[in-house]
């Protein structure tokens, strides 16, 4: 009774939060009512429908606490916005694009579908806002969301290794598994060996949509161990240590000195393990690799490559530009103009070990060649076919576009006017979108809203902190306002080791989710992929917007 009377005042406290946590739980699942649908050729379409997703109503949850603490507190929240410390442009760029999605409802031929997407456009709007001002690296919100993530991405993992050895659905339909079978038409598929072989589903719509998700969890997994250890600091004061005073005594190590609670921490220990991690990792590789997703493949190795790739370009700008090397046995001073004249001088040597390993790259392409090796793949079907499929939706984007260049269809409007910019007759299957999200929003939302985007995008990658000069007391609602505020000093170290590294990481992650987007469309039509953009876009400022003294 105790427990459950703690557990309803933790709720109570901060129900935004419990909510939130229950939609990260949840926003991979299909699970969906049809509100509504625009039958295309007598049959359902995916594109002209409108649905309630069951994340749907766990985000909305979370935005209805949110403006009753808003509300109810209205100086706590005015001094939570005066010290949000974010370029402008990252807020005002996706409201101006919320608006004109809005707007283009007054020119799109079916408003009803138009009204839907821009509705759905401004839910994850707020969702995005909500991590900017909920999202703080040293709170523990960060930590367990990352716990989620990374608990939901192995699950999905697991579930679509299975799928892919059994050939066919599980069995998980209450949680709205797709049906799936090597013989059923529609479903994702890729001939190896002349049989034709399903790919990973998860619980997820498309194997790409598995893939993107993937994508994700894989780099937060990879930083979640660094950006979370805790180190064990000695304290200045020596005491006498018991129970009661543990935290104190220089000598004090949990695992040693307390008998009680050893089960607790013994499992405590193994979720800290570097092995726990590994293993979630692999398994996690194995599924995206089983997923077939060229687009999400290549995006994970960009992300890797990314924060790699940045410290290379910067080492080598200053060494081509600001940095002398040394002299040589031959006296000759080295520089940026007789560099080949000095015999110690190699790239390899002048910047950070571990940017580049070539023995590790040729290594994991040998595997990768090997790989495809031993299962005999269709190339024209695991590399052809679906780029001969799309030209079609290519060549009717490129019909809207010239139709609409400056405003566009409308929201939402693509599918549904596809017929009339094709002189080919269109099979119920063919109605979708181009799979390109530039193209797509070009073609719904015209070269204004296309700009508004991609300055949008462009601005997650330049943005730059700034010290507030005011004195603020310090606490854990307005740490961002505190001049002194340095999270080096206020955590542990280890906690948060380095938040430039950690926000390199998460922009590595939309690089490669950019990438994605020249090849697919779910990152801004499908639910899925669309909470994982917009997760990943509020990641990306809330890990930047914190004030710290460097």
């Amino acid at each position: 009774m105790r427990l459950l009377r703690k557990i309803w005042n933790t709720f109570t406290a901060k129900p935004e939060v419990w909510f939130f946590y229950a939609f990260l739980a949840t926003f991979s699942l299909s699970i969906r009512k049809v509100i509504f649908f625009y039958p295309i050729l007598g049959q359902f379409n995916e594109y002209s429908g409108i649905y309630l997703y069951l994340s749907d109503i766990f985000l909305i949850l979370v935005l209805l606490s949110w403006i009753i603490s808003i509300l109810y507190n209205n100086n706590y929240i005015l001094s939570i916005i005066r010290g949000l410390n974010v370029p402008r442009g990252t807020i005002l760029l996706p409201t101006l694009l919320v608006f004109w999605s809005f707007i283009s409802i007054f020119w799109s031929l079916n408003p009803v579908v138009a009204f839907f997407k821009s509705l759905k456009l401004l839910e994850f709007y707020l969702l995005y806002l909500l991590m900017i001002i909920k999202i703080v690296p040293r709170e523990t919100i960060l930590k367990n969301s990352f716990k989620i993530i990374i608990a939901t991405g192995t699950i999905q993992a697991i579930i679509g290794i299975w799928q892919f050895l059994i050939q066919s659905s599980i069995g998980f339909f209450w949680l709205k598994e797709s049906l799936i079978s090597s013989e059923i038409p529609g479903v994702a598929k890729l001939i190896i060996d002349n049989e034709r072989i399903i790919r990973a589903y998860g619980l997820f719509p498309h194997p790409n949509i598995l893939g993107g998700f993937l994508l994700l969890s894989i780099i937060i997994t990879l930083t979640y161990e660094k950006m979370f250890h805790v180190e064990q600091s000695a304290p200045e004061s020596s005491l006498k240590c018991s129970t009661w005073n543990n935290s104190q005594c220089e000598s004090y190590t949990i695992a040693k000195n307390v008998p009680r609670e050893t089960f607790r921490l013994y499992w405590q220990s193994i979720a800290n393990s570097e092995y726990l991690f590994k293993a979630l990792l692999i398994i996690q590789i194995i599924a995206l690799l089983l997923t077939f997703s060229k687009s999400a493949i290549i995006g994970l190795i960009l992300a890797i490559a990314y924060p790699n790739l940045k410290i290379l370009a910067s080492d080598l700008s200053k060494k081509l530009f600001h940095v002398e090397h040394l002299a040589t046995p031959g006296s000759i001073k080295c520089s940026t103009w007789n560099n080949s004249q000095c015999e110690s001088y190699t790239i390899a040597k002048n910047v950070p070990r571990g940017t580049f390993n070539p023995k590790k790259w040729f290594l994991m392409i040998c595997v990768i060649i090997a790989s495809a090796y031993l299962i005999n793949p269709d190339f024209n079907s695991l590399l052809f076919k679906s780029l001969d499929e799309r030209a079609l939706y290519l060549d009717v984007s490129r019909g809207t576009i010239l139709d609409n260049p400056l405003i566009g269809l409308g929201a939402g409007q693509f599918v549904i006017n596809m017929q009339n910019y094709t002189n080919q007759t269109l099979f119920e299957w063919q109605f979708q979108p181009v799979h390109n999200v530039f193209l797509l929003i070009w073609s719904e939302l015209g070269l204004i809203g296309l700009l508004l985007f991609i300055l949008f995008i462009r601005k997650l990658f330049h943005v730059e902190q700034s010290r507030r000069k005011e004195t603020v007391e310090c606490s854990t609602w307005n740490n961002s306002q505190c001049a002194s505020y340095k999270i080096a000093t206020n955590v542990p170290r280890g906690t948060f080791p380095d938040q430039k590294e950690s926000k390199i990481a998460i922009q590595g992650v939309l690089i490669g989710f950019m990438f994605i987007m020249f090849f697919d469309h779910y990152p801004w039509d499908i639910q899925q992929g669309q909470i994982i953009f917009w997760l990943i876009l509020g990641l990306s400022v809330s890990l930047s917007s914190e004030n710290i003294d460097k």
